[in-house]
Protein backbone atom coordinates (compact mmCIF):
# COMPACT_ATOMS: atom_id res chain seq x y z
CA UNK A 1 0.00 0.00 0.00
CA UNK A 2 1.36 3.24 -0.86
CA UNK A 3 0.28 6.85 -1.60
CA UNK A 4 1.42 10.18 -3.32
CA UNK A 5 0.98 13.78 -1.45
CA UNK A 6 0.27 16.55 -3.53
CA UNK A 7 -0.51 19.94 -2.07
CA UNK A 8 -4.17 19.31 -1.51
CA UNK A 9 -6.57 18.38 1.22
CA UNK A 10 -8.58 16.12 -0.70
CA UNK A 11 -8.07 12.18 -0.10
CA UNK A 12 -10.31 9.82 -1.28
CA UNK A 13 -9.67 6.41 0.65
CA UNK A 14 -10.83 2.95 -0.74
CA UNK A 15 -11.67 0.79 1.52
CA UNK A 16 -10.12 -2.75 2.20
CA UNK A 17 -9.23 -5.26 4.89
CA UNK A 18 -5.62 -3.44 5.24
CA UNK A 19 -6.54 0.12 4.17
CA UNK A 20 -9.28 0.85 6.71
CA UNK A 21 -7.23 0.81 9.74
CA UNK A 22 -7.14 3.54 12.69
CA UNK A 23 -3.48 4.18 12.37
CA UNK A 24 -4.11 5.57 8.00
CA UNK A 25 -7.05 7.11 9.04
CA UNK A 26 -5.31 9.08 11.74
CA UNK A 27 -2.73 10.28 9.50
CA UNK A 28 -4.73 11.15 6.69
CA UNK A 29 -7.04 13.15 8.53
CA UNK A 30 -3.89 14.95 9.80
CA UNK A 31 -3.24 15.83 5.88
CA UNK A 32 -6.28 16.76 4.95
CA UNK A 33 -10.32 16.13 4.24
CA UNK A 34 -10.82 12.32 3.80
CA UNK A 35 -13.60 10.33 1.97
CA UNK A 36 -13.78 6.66 1.88
CA UNK A 37 -15.69 5.10 -1.01
CA UNK A 38 -16.48 1.05 -1.47
CA UNK A 39 -15.61 0.13 -4.77
CA UNK A 40 -13.14 0.54 -7.19
CA UNK A 41 -16.33 2.09 -9.61
CA UNK A 42 -17.20 4.72 -6.59
CA UNK A 43 -13.23 5.37 -6.69
CA UNK A 44 -13.27 5.63 -10.52
CA UNK A 45 -16.27 8.40 -11.13
CA UNK A 46 -14.77 10.49 -8.46
CA UNK A 47 -11.51 11.00 -9.88
CA UNK A 48 -13.45 11.20 -13.44
CA UNK A 49 -15.35 13.92 -11.91
CA UNK A 50 -12.23 16.03 -10.77
CA UNK A 51 -13.44 15.86 -6.89
CA UNK A 52 -10.41 14.25 -5.48
CA UNK A 53 -6.61 14.59 -5.78
CA UNK A 54 -5.06 11.27 -3.88
CA UNK A 55 -6.09 8.38 -4.00
CA UNK A 56 -5.39 5.41 -1.03
CA UNK A 57 -5.74 2.04 -1.39
CA UNK A 58 -4.48 -1.60 -0.91
CA UNK A 59 -2.35 -2.22 -4.25
CA UNK A 60 -4.54 -4.99 -5.58
CA UNK A 61 -7.96 -3.36 -5.14
CA UNK A 62 -7.80 -1.96 -8.93
CA UNK A 63 -7.57 -4.53 -11.46
CA UNK A 64 -4.71 -3.85 -14.36
CA UNK A 65 -6.91 -1.99 -16.59
CA UNK A 66 -8.49 0.40 -14.30
CA UNK A 67 -5.13 1.30 -12.62
CA UNK A 68 -3.75 1.99 -16.01
CA UNK A 69 -7.02 4.21 -16.23
CA UNK A 70 -6.64 5.93 -13.51
CA UNK A 71 -3.04 6.36 -13.66
CA UNK A 72 -3.55 7.99 -17.42
CA UNK A 73 -6.47 10.40 -15.72
CA UNK A 74 -3.73 11.60 -12.81
CA UNK A 75 -1.24 11.78 -15.33
CA UNK A 76 -2.88 14.04 -17.54
CA UNK A 77 -4.25 15.86 -14.25
CA UNK A 78 -0.83 16.47 -12.99
CA UNK A 79 0.58 17.29 -16.32
CA UNK A 80 -1.90 20.07 -18.11
CA UNK A 81 -1.72 21.83 -14.28
CA UNK A 82 -0.61 25.64 -14.09
CA UNK A 83 1.47 24.67 -11.29
CA UNK A 84 4.68 22.92 -11.16
CA UNK A 85 5.06 19.66 -9.73
CA UNK A 86 7.87 17.28 -9.18
CA UNK A 87 9.09 14.24 -7.59
CA UNK A 88 12.52 15.26 -6.20
CA UNK A 89 15.03 12.34 -4.63
CA UNK A 90 16.28 11.68 -1.18
CA UNK A 91 19.92 12.72 -2.81
CA UNK A 92 18.39 16.03 -4.47
CA UNK A 93 17.52 15.14 -7.78
CA UNK A 94 14.35 15.61 -9.41
CA UNK A 95 12.99 12.45 -10.71
CA UNK A 96 10.16 13.75 -12.52
CA UNK A 97 8.35 17.06 -13.40
CA UNK A 98 5.09 18.39 -15.18
CA UNK A 99 5.46 20.96 -17.98
CA UNK A 100 5.14 23.40 -15.61
CA UNK A 101 7.65 22.69 -13.44
CA UNK A 102 10.35 22.04 -16.84
CA UNK A 103 9.66 25.57 -17.96
CA UNK A 104 10.98 26.98 -14.79
CA UNK A 105 14.18 29.00 -13.99
CA UNK A 106 17.48 27.00 -12.69
CA UNK A 107 17.60 28.86 -9.97
CA UNK A 108 13.47 28.00 -9.40
CA UNK A 109 14.65 24.22 -9.27
CA UNK A 110 17.79 24.19 -7.07
CA UNK A 111 15.65 26.23 -4.37
CA UNK A 112 13.00 23.79 -5.04
CA UNK A 113 15.58 20.47 -4.25
CA UNK A 114 16.74 22.48 -1.24
CA UNK A 115 13.83 23.03 0.31
CA UNK A 116 12.86 19.32 -0.36
CA UNK A 117 15.93 17.98 1.37
CA UNK A 118 15.35 20.57 4.10
CA UNK A 119 11.70 19.15 4.80
CA UNK A 120 13.41 15.38 4.24
CA UNK A 121 15.84 16.07 6.99
CA UNK A 122 13.05 17.19 9.31
CA UNK A 123 10.86 14.62 8.79
CA UNK A 124 13.66 11.90 8.94
CA UNK A 125 15.03 13.32 12.93
CA UNK A 126 10.91 13.56 13.59
CA UNK A 127 10.41 9.76 12.53
CA UNK A 128 13.64 8.78 14.63
CA UNK A 129 11.57 10.29 17.73
CA UNK A 130 8.37 8.36 16.76
CA UNK A 131 6.90 11.64 15.69
CA UNK A 132 5.55 12.84 12.01
CA UNK A 133 5.89 15.65 10.36
CA UNK A 134 3.75 17.45 8.49
CA UNK A 135 4.34 18.76 4.57
CA UNK A 136 6.22 22.02 5.03
CA UNK A 137 5.18 25.10 2.71
CA UNK A 138 7.82 27.90 2.04
CA UNK A 139 8.59 31.30 -0.16
CA UNK A 140 11.52 32.08 -2.32
CA UNK A 141 12.07 34.82 -4.95
CA UNK A 142 13.73 34.07 -8.10
CA UNK A 143 14.61 35.73 -11.10
CA UNK A 144 13.34 34.63 -14.80
CA UNK A 145 15.19 34.81 -18.04
CA UNK A 146 14.26 38.64 -18.37
CA UNK A 147 16.32 39.33 -15.06
CA UNK A 148 12.49 40.39 -12.86
CA UNK A 149 11.88 39.04 -9.40
CA UNK A 150 9.17 36.51 -9.20
CA UNK A 151 7.57 35.66 -6.02
CA UNK A 152 7.04 31.66 -5.61
CA UNK A 153 5.80 28.87 -2.92
CA UNK A 154 6.46 25.56 -2.71
CA UNK A 155 4.34 22.96 -0.38
CA UNK A 156 6.77 19.58 0.08
CA UNK A 157 5.23 16.50 1.36
CA UNK A 158 6.77 12.77 1.94
CA UNK A 159 6.48 9.84 -0.24
CA UNK A 160 6.86 6.76 2.10
CA UNK A 161 6.35 3.04 0.75
CA UNK A 162 4.80 -0.09 2.18
CA UNK A 163 6.42 -0.08 5.46
CA UNK A 164 6.43 4.31 6.05
CA UNK A 165 9.90 4.72 5.10
CA UNK A 166 10.84 7.67 3.39
CA UNK A 167 11.31 7.30 -0.19
CA UNK A 168 11.10 10.50 -1.81
CA UNK A 169 9.95 13.79 -1.60
CA UNK A 170 6.54 15.60 -3.78
CA UNK A 171 7.04 19.13 -4.61
CA UNK A 172 3.64 21.21 -6.00
CA UNK A 173 5.15 25.02 -6.07
CA UNK A 174 3.23 27.96 -8.25
CA UNK A 175 4.01 31.36 -9.04
CA UNK A 176 2.33 34.01 -6.44
CA UNK A 177 4.02 37.07 -7.60
CA UNK A 178 0.51 38.85 -8.41
CA UNK A 179 -0.78 37.58 -4.52
CA UNK A 180 2.51 38.91 -3.19
CA UNK A 181 2.31 42.46 -5.29
CA UNK A 182 -1.36 42.53 -4.58
CA UNK A 183 -0.93 42.50 -0.18
CA UNK A 184 2.31 44.70 -0.88
CA UNK A 185 0.11 47.30 -2.68
CA UNK A 186 -2.64 46.89 -0.18
CA UNK A 187 -0.56 47.14 2.54
CA UNK A 188 1.19 50.81 1.45
CA UNK A 189 -2.42 51.70 0.89
CA UNK A 190 -3.44 51.30 3.99
CA UNK A 191 -0.34 52.92 5.87
CA UNK A 192 -0.96 55.67 3.32
CA UNK A 193 -4.49 55.96 4.66
CA UNK A 194 -3.89 55.61 8.48
CA UNK A 195 -1.44 58.47 7.56
CA UNK A 196 -3.97 60.32 6.04
CA UNK A 197 -6.96 59.20 8.78
CA UNK A 198 -4.56 60.49 11.43
CA UNK A 199 -5.19 64.40 10.64
CA UNK A 200 -3.19 66.39 14.37
CA UNK A 201 -5.50 69.43 14.68
CA UNK A 202 -1.61 71.11 15.40
CA UNK A 203 -1.57 70.71 11.68
CA UNK A 204 -4.35 72.99 10.90
CA UNK A 205 -3.16 75.79 13.42
CA UNK A 206 -3.36 79.28 11.67
CA UNK A 207 -5.00 77.90 8.33
CA UNK A 208 -8.22 78.49 7.22
CA UNK A 209 -10.76 76.67 6.06
CA UNK A 210 -9.58 77.38 2.36
CA UNK A 211 -5.99 76.16 3.31
CA UNK A 212 -7.07 73.04 5.41
CA UNK A 213 -9.17 72.05 2.48
CA UNK A 214 -6.14 72.53 0.36
CA UNK A 215 -4.11 70.36 2.70
CA UNK A 216 -6.65 67.68 2.65
CA UNK A 217 -6.84 67.33 -1.04
CA UNK A 218 -3.62 67.66 -1.32
CA UNK A 219 -2.77 64.11 0.57
CA UNK A 220 -5.36 62.47 -1.14
CA UNK A 221 -4.83 63.53 -4.96
CA UNK A 222 -1.19 62.57 -3.72
CA UNK A 223 -2.20 59.01 -2.44
CA UNK A 224 -4.44 58.13 -5.62
CA UNK A 225 -2.12 59.29 -8.19
CA UNK A 226 1.19 57.72 -6.27
CA UNK A 227 -0.20 54.66 -4.90
CA UNK A 228 -3.43 53.05 -7.21
CA UNK A 229 -2.36 55.21 -10.81
CA UNK A 230 -5.89 57.10 -10.38
CA UNK A 231 -5.88 60.14 -12.42
CA UNK A 232 -8.64 61.09 -12.72
CA UNK A 233 -11.74 60.57 -9.64
CA UNK A 234 -14.19 62.57 -7.94
CA UNK A 235 -15.68 62.18 -4.43
CA UNK A 236 -18.95 62.79 -3.82
CA UNK A 237 -20.14 63.05 -0.07
CA UNK A 238 -23.99 61.72 0.53
CA UNK A 239 -26.64 64.87 2.01
CA UNK A 240 -28.82 63.27 4.17
CA UNK A 241 -31.48 65.51 4.03
CA UNK A 242 -32.25 65.67 0.17
CA UNK A 243 -30.11 62.50 -0.73
CA UNK A 244 -28.24 64.25 -3.19
CA UNK A 245 -24.74 63.38 -3.84
CA UNK A 246 -22.69 66.57 -3.96
CA UNK A 247 -18.95 66.68 -5.11
CA UNK A 248 -16.56 67.51 -2.40
CA UNK A 249 -13.64 67.14 -4.81
CA UNK A 250 -12.44 66.21 -8.24
CA UNK A 251 -9.26 65.68 -10.28
CA UNK A 252 -8.61 64.97 -13.81
CA UNK A 253 -12.62 65.27 -14.55
CA UNK A 254 -14.55 67.33 -16.91
CA UNK A 255 -16.27 70.87 -15.78
CA UNK A 256 -20.16 68.55 -16.13
CA UNK A 257 -18.83 66.51 -13.24
CA UNK A 258 -19.47 69.92 -11.13
CA UNK A 259 -23.36 70.63 -12.79
CA UNK A 260 -24.59 66.83 -12.89
CA UNK A 261 -27.49 66.38 -10.05
CA UNK A 262 -27.39 63.09 -8.85
CA UNK A 263 -28.81 61.17 -6.30
CA UNK A 264 -28.50 57.64 -3.82
CA UNK A 265 -31.14 55.95 -5.98
CA UNK A 266 -30.51 52.56 -7.30
CA UNK A 267 -32.13 53.58 -10.84
CA UNK A 268 -31.91 56.04 -13.21
CA UNK A 269 -28.94 57.75 -11.47
CA UNK A 270 -25.84 56.42 -12.82
CA UNK A 271 -23.68 54.26 -11.15
CA UNK A 272 -22.69 56.76 -8.52
CA UNK A 273 -26.51 56.82 -7.35
CA UNK A 274 -26.63 52.97 -7.63
CA UNK A 275 -22.76 52.59 -5.62
CA UNK A 276 -24.19 55.18 -2.99
CA UNK A 277 -27.86 53.13 -2.94
CA UNK A 278 -27.06 49.72 -2.17
CA UNK A 279 -23.24 50.23 -0.90
CA UNK A 280 -21.76 48.02 -3.26
CA UNK A 281 -18.59 48.58 -5.20
CA UNK A 282 -19.04 48.52 -9.05
CA UNK A 283 -16.92 48.15 -11.91
CA UNK A 284 -17.79 49.56 -15.47
CA UNK A 285 -15.39 47.80 -18.60
CA UNK A 286 -16.97 49.71 -20.95
CA UNK A 287 -19.35 53.00 -20.27
CA UNK A 288 -20.54 53.48 -23.77
CA UNK A 289 -21.75 49.67 -23.32
CA UNK A 290 -23.18 49.70 -19.41
CA UNK A 291 -26.94 51.48 -19.19
CA UNK A 292 -25.92 52.65 -15.70
CA UNK A 293 -23.26 55.20 -16.98
CA UNK A 294 -24.52 58.51 -17.27
CA UNK A 295 -22.99 59.62 -20.67
CA UNK A 296 -22.32 62.94 -21.51
CA UNK A 297 -20.27 63.87 -18.53
CA UNK A 298 -16.66 63.09 -20.24
CA UNK A 299 -15.13 60.66 -22.48
CA UNK A 300 -14.49 57.86 -20.20
CA UNK A 301 -13.62 54.12 -21.47
CA UNK A 302 -14.27 52.37 -18.34
CA UNK A 303 -14.75 53.42 -14.37
CA UNK A 304 -14.73 52.03 -11.06
CA UNK A 305 -16.79 53.13 -8.37
CA UNK A 306 -16.73 52.41 -4.51
CA UNK A 307 -18.80 53.55 -1.69
CA UNK A 308 -17.19 55.79 0.96
CA UNK A 309 -17.93 54.12 4.88
CA UNK A 310 -17.89 55.88 8.27
CA UNK A 311 -17.09 53.08 10.20
CA UNK A 312 -20.83 51.21 9.64
CA UNK A 313 -22.71 54.70 7.78
CA UNK A 314 -22.28 54.97 3.91
CA UNK A 315 -21.38 58.83 3.88
CA UNK A 316 -20.42 59.07 0.31
CA UNK A 317 -18.98 57.29 -3.14
CA UNK A 318 -15.71 58.11 -4.79
CA UNK A 319 -15.44 57.23 -8.84
CA UNK A 320 -12.59 56.61 -10.51
CA UNK A 321 -12.61 56.49 -14.28
CA UNK A 322 -10.12 56.17 -17.56
CA UNK A 323 -10.22 57.38 -20.66
CA UNK A 324 -9.73 53.23 -21.98
CA UNK A 325 -11.81 50.13 -21.65
CA UNK A 326 -11.23 47.24 -19.36
CA UNK A 327 -8.76 49.35 -17.19
CA UNK A 328 -9.84 48.38 -13.80
CA UNK A 329 -10.23 44.88 -12.19
CA UNK A 330 -10.93 43.62 -8.60
CA UNK A 331 -7.28 44.68 -7.36
CA UNK A 332 -7.88 48.24 -8.13
CA UNK A 333 -11.34 47.51 -6.58
CA UNK A 334 -10.35 46.20 -3.10
CA UNK A 335 -7.37 48.70 -2.72
CA UNK A 336 -10.28 51.74 -3.71
CA UNK A 337 -12.63 50.19 -0.51
CA UNK A 338 -9.50 50.16 1.44
CA UNK A 339 -8.45 53.45 0.63
CA UNK A 340 -12.14 54.84 1.07
CA UNK A 341 -12.44 54.24 4.11
CA UNK A 342 -9.58 56.07 5.54
CA UNK A 343 -10.91 59.34 2.74
CA UNK A 344 -14.39 58.99 5.06
CA UNK A 345 -12.31 59.42 8.06
CA UNK A 346 -10.75 62.30 7.06
CA UNK A 347 -13.52 64.16 5.38
CA UNK A 348 -14.91 63.48 8.62
CA UNK A 349 -12.61 64.50 11.18
CA UNK A 350 -11.80 67.41 8.70
CA UNK A 351 -15.66 68.34 8.69
CA UNK A 352 -15.77 67.76 12.65
CA UNK A 353 -12.98 70.62 12.92
CA UNK A 354 -15.59 73.78 10.79
CA UNK A 355 -18.19 71.93 12.83
CA UNK A 356 -16.37 72.60 16.26
CA UNK A 357 -15.66 76.30 15.32
CA UNK A 358 -19.71 76.16 15.60
CA UNK A 359 -20.18 74.80 18.51
CA UNK A 360 -17.58 76.17 20.80
CA UNK A 361 -18.62 78.97 22.15
CA UNK A 362 -22.10 77.77 22.41
CA UNK A 363 -20.35 74.58 24.64
CA UNK A 364 -17.98 76.90 26.29
CA UNK A 365 -21.04 79.08 27.68
CA UNK A 366 -23.05 76.32 28.69
CA UNK A 367 -20.19 74.93 30.45
CA UNK A 368 -19.69 78.46 32.41
CA UNK A 369 -23.45 78.78 32.97
CA UNK A 370 -23.47 75.50 34.30
CA UNK A 371 -20.85 75.73 36.39
CA UNK A 372 -21.44 79.15 37.89
CA UNK A 373 -25.10 78.55 38.32
CA UNK A 374 -24.92 77.63 41.79
CA UNK A 375 -22.94 80.25 43.24
CA UNK A 376 -25.54 82.67 41.39
CA UNK A 377 -28.53 81.20 42.93
CA UNK A 378 -26.59 81.32 46.43
CA UNK A 379 -26.00 84.86 46.05
CA UNK A 380 -29.58 85.44 45.26
CA UNK A 381 -30.93 83.46 48.16
CA UNK A 382 -28.68 85.45 50.77
CA UNK A 383 -29.11 89.09 49.48
CA UNK A 384 -33.04 88.38 49.73
CA UNK A 385 -32.64 86.53 53.13
CA UNK A 386 -30.85 90.26 53.99
CA UNK A 387 -33.15 92.18 52.46
CA UNK A 388 -35.63 90.87 55.00
CA UNK A 389 -33.76 90.81 58.07
CA UNK A 390 -32.60 94.30 58.03
CA UNK A 391 -35.55 96.58 57.94
CA UNK A 392 -35.56 100.09 58.19
CA UNK A 393 -31.73 100.11 56.11
CA UNK A 394 -32.53 101.99 53.07
CA UNK A 395 -29.07 102.25 51.79
CA UNK A 396 -28.43 98.81 52.83
CA UNK A 397 -31.93 97.67 50.76
CA UNK A 398 -30.82 100.03 47.75
CA UNK A 399 -26.88 97.93 47.78
CA UNK A 400 -28.80 94.33 48.37
CA UNK A 401 -30.79 95.46 45.36
CA UNK A 402 -27.98 96.23 43.23
CA UNK A 403 -26.40 92.98 44.14
CA UNK A 404 -29.85 91.17 42.90
CA UNK A 405 -29.92 93.15 39.74
CA UNK A 406 -26.24 92.06 38.66
CA UNK A 407 -26.24 88.48 39.19
CA UNK A 408 -29.74 88.67 37.48
CA UNK A 409 -28.17 90.27 34.28
CA UNK A 410 -24.61 88.29 35.14
CA UNK A 411 -27.20 85.05 34.65
CA UNK A 412 -29.30 86.03 31.65
CA UNK A 413 -26.09 87.24 29.84
CA UNK A 414 -24.92 83.66 30.23
CA UNK A 415 -28.50 82.48 29.06
CA UNK A 416 -28.25 84.18 26.04
CA UNK A 417 -24.54 83.50 24.99
CA UNK A 418 -25.50 79.96 25.27
CA UNK A 419 -28.07 80.13 22.85
CA UNK A 420 -27.53 78.23 19.53
CA UNK A 421 -26.87 81.45 17.11
CA UNK A 422 -28.00 79.46 13.78
CA UNK A 423 -24.75 79.96 12.09
CA UNK A 424 -23.52 83.30 13.26
CA UNK A 425 -20.91 83.98 16.61
CA UNK A 426 -22.13 86.56 18.86
CA UNK A 427 -25.59 88.22 19.10
CA UNK A 428 -27.66 90.59 16.75
CA UNK A 429 -28.45 93.52 18.73
CA UNK A 430 -31.95 94.79 19.58
CA UNK A 431 -31.09 98.05 20.08
CA UNK A 432 -31.56 100.88 18.09
CA UNK A 433 -29.56 102.76 15.82
CA UNK A 434 -28.87 104.24 13.16
CA UNK A 435 -28.90 102.71 9.19
CA UNK A 436 -25.35 102.17 8.11
CA UNK A 437 -25.42 104.93 5.22
CA UNK A 438 -22.57 103.16 3.18
CA UNK A 439 -25.60 100.53 3.03
CA UNK A 440 -28.29 102.59 2.87
CA UNK A 441 -30.61 101.44 0.23
CA UNK A 442 -28.65 99.04 -1.54
CA UNK A 443 -30.77 96.22 -3.13
CA UNK A 444 -29.33 92.75 -2.04
CA UNK A 445 -30.68 89.21 -2.56
CA UNK A 446 -29.99 86.63 0.25
CA UNK A 447 -30.13 82.78 -1.05
CA UNK A 448 -30.39 80.39 1.57
CA UNK A 449 -32.13 77.10 2.81
CA UNK A 450 -31.89 77.36 6.55
CA UNK A 451 -34.70 79.62 7.34
CA UNK A 452 -32.74 80.67 10.38
CA UNK A 453 -29.83 81.65 8.71
CA UNK A 454 -32.14 83.55 5.67
CA UNK A 455 -34.11 85.07 8.24
CA UNK A 456 -31.18 85.96 10.89
CA UNK A 457 -29.66 87.83 7.40
CA UNK A 458 -33.01 89.99 6.39
CA UNK A 459 -33.20 91.54 9.96
CA UNK A 460 -29.52 92.24 10.21
CA UNK A 461 -29.33 93.59 6.33
CA UNK A 462 -32.37 95.50 7.23
CA UNK A 463 -31.56 97.07 10.46
CA UNK A 464 -28.48 99.02 7.60
CA UNK A 465 -30.94 100.34 5.97
CA UNK A 466 -30.96 97.54 2.74
CA UNK A 467 -33.41 96.27 0.53
CA UNK A 468 -33.30 92.75 0.86
CA UNK A 469 -35.16 89.73 -0.69
CA UNK A 470 -34.79 86.49 0.22
CA UNK A 471 -34.93 83.02 -1.42
CA UNK A 472 -35.10 79.68 -0.18
CA UNK A 473 -33.28 77.59 -2.44
CA UNK A 474 -31.03 78.24 -5.94
CA UNK A 475 -34.06 78.00 -8.13
CA UNK A 476 -35.73 80.71 -6.33
CA UNK A 477 -32.21 83.18 -6.20
CA UNK A 478 -32.10 82.89 -10.08
CA UNK A 479 -35.65 83.64 -10.92
CA UNK A 480 -35.51 86.74 -8.28
CA UNK A 481 -32.29 87.83 -10.87
CA UNK A 482 -33.90 87.56 -13.66
CA UNK A 483 -36.73 90.25 -12.40
CA UNK A 484 -34.17 93.15 -11.48
CA UNK A 485 -31.17 94.45 -10.38
CA UNK A 486 -29.11 93.67 -7.30
CA UNK A 487 -26.19 95.72 -5.90
CA UNK A 488 -25.16 92.38 -4.37
CA UNK A 489 -25.95 88.80 -3.95
CA UNK A 490 -25.18 86.74 -0.70
CA UNK A 491 -25.76 83.31 -1.40
CA UNK A 492 -25.28 79.86 0.52
CA UNK A 493 -22.79 77.47 -1.75
CA UNK A 494 -25.13 74.01 -0.90
CA UNK A 495 -28.80 74.32 -1.82
CA UNK A 496 -31.31 72.48 -3.57
CA UNK A 497 -32.23 72.88 -7.06
CA UNK A 498 -29.47 75.14 -8.11
CA UNK A 499 -26.51 75.63 -6.52
CA UNK A 500 -23.95 78.52 -4.53
CA UNK A 501 -21.59 78.63 -7.90
CA UNK A 502 -25.18 78.14 -10.28
CA UNK A 503 -26.77 81.31 -8.41
CA UNK A 504 -23.20 83.26 -8.49
CA UNK A 505 -22.66 82.29 -12.56
CA UNK A 506 -26.16 83.50 -13.36
CA UNK A 507 -25.80 86.69 -11.25
CA UNK A 508 -22.51 87.46 -13.09
CA UNK A 509 -24.05 86.92 -16.39
CA UNK A 510 -26.85 89.22 -16.32
CA UNK A 511 -24.33 91.82 -14.66
CA UNK A 512 -20.71 91.53 -14.66
CA UNK A 513 -20.35 94.18 -11.53
CA UNK A 514 -22.75 92.61 -9.78
CA UNK A 515 -20.78 91.49 -6.66
CA UNK A 516 -21.18 87.93 -4.90
CA UNK A 517 -20.36 86.68 -1.50
CA UNK A 518 -20.69 82.88 -0.70
CA UNK A 519 -21.40 81.32 1.98
CA UNK A 520 -20.52 77.98 3.50
CA UNK A 521 -20.95 75.93 6.57
CA UNK A 522 -18.94 72.93 5.20
CA UNK A 523 -14.76 71.07 5.85
CA UNK A 524 -14.83 71.45 2.34
CA UNK A 525 -15.71 73.32 -0.77
CA UNK A 526 -18.75 71.32 -2.53
CA UNK A 527 -18.95 71.31 -6.29
CA UNK A 528 -15.49 73.09 -5.98
CA UNK A 529 -17.74 76.28 -6.03
CA UNK A 530 -15.12 78.50 -4.02
CA UNK A 531 -12.20 77.68 -6.35
CA UNK A 532 -14.10 78.08 -9.76
CA UNK A 533 -15.75 81.46 -8.67
CA UNK A 534 -12.76 82.75 -6.91
CA UNK A 535 -10.97 82.53 -10.84
CA UNK A 536 -14.32 84.39 -12.58
CA UNK A 537 -14.74 87.28 -9.87
CA UNK A 538 -16.06 85.94 -6.50
CA UNK A 539 -15.95 89.34 -4.30
CA UNK A 540 -15.73 87.30 -1.00
CA UNK A 541 -16.60 83.72 0.82
CA UNK A 542 -18.41 83.57 4.72
CA UNK A 543 -17.31 80.46 6.63
CA UNK A 544 -20.15 79.54 8.86
CA UNK A 545 -20.48 80.73 11.41
CA UNK A 546 -19.54 84.02 11.49
CA UNK A 547 -19.74 87.09 13.12
CA UNK A 548 -22.32 90.15 12.31
CA UNK A 549 -19.13 92.22 12.24
CA UNK A 550 -17.22 89.78 9.38
CA UNK A 551 -21.07 90.08 7.41
CA UNK A 552 -20.83 93.40 7.11
CA UNK A 553 -17.25 93.85 6.44
CA UNK A 554 -17.22 91.65 3.98
CA UNK A 555 -20.36 93.53 2.15
CA UNK A 556 -19.01 96.80 2.50
CA UNK A 557 -15.65 95.75 0.54
CA UNK A 558 -17.64 94.12 -1.81
CA UNK A 559 -19.53 97.23 -2.51
CA UNK A 560 -16.07 99.00 -2.26
CA UNK A 561 -17.43 101.39 0.66
CA UNK A 562 -14.83 102.22 3.29
CA UNK A 563 -14.60 98.83 6.03
CA UNK A 564 -14.97 101.33 9.05
CA UNK A 565 -17.47 104.15 7.74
Amino acid sequence: MAFVAVDTPRILLLSGAQARTASLLSLLDREGEVRVVDSCQEAIEAIQAGEVDIVVSDAGDFLPDQCAQCSRWIRQAIGTSGEGVAAVSLTGKILWGNSSLQAMPEAVLGAIVGTCLSVAGDWQRSAEHGRMASRAVERFTASNERGEQIDYEVAVSPVLDAEAHLTQMAAVVRDITTAVQFQRRIQAVQQAGERLSRLEAEQFIGLEVPQRVAKVEEQIVSCARDLMNFQRFSIRLLDRKTGRLDVAMAQGMSDAVYTREITASAEGQGICGFVAATGRSYICPNTSADPRYLQGIGDAGSSLTAPLWLHDELVGVFNVESDRVNVFDDVDRQMLEVFGRHVAVTLNILDLLVVERFHTTGRFADDVSSEISGPLNDILSEASALVDEYIGDEALHARLQTIVGNVTKIRDSVKQAARPTNGFRGDVSNGKKAPDPALAGKRLLVADDEDAIRETLYEVLRKEGCEVDTARDGAQAVALLAQGDYDLVLADIRMPHKNGYEVFADAKERNPDCPVILMTGFGYDPDHSIVRARQEGLSAVLFKPFKVDELLTAIRQALGQPVNP
